[in-house]
């Protein structure tokens, strides 16, 4: 999985608020993506700065 389309994603928005609520919307409608991390080997520690935007209920469903 690239997450270069996600970092191009998120710089074309200034503003943290709308930053995450995309990757809010993307991680936690998309629960697949958690799967294809675990097959890759990609941590979410690779990724913080995407992580980072993760609320709550984002970060609990993902054990962060």
């Amino acid at each position: 999985m690239n997450f270069n389309e996600i970092y191009g994603l998120l710089n074309s928005f200034s503003q943290t608020e709308q930053k995450q609520l995309i990757i809010n919307q993307l991680f936690k409608r998309a629960t697949f993506i958690k799967w294809i991390m675990d097959e890759k080997g990609i941590s979410f520690d690779r990724i913080k700065d995407i992580t980072c935007f993760f609320d709550d209920e984002a970060k609990k469903m993902y054990r962060i």
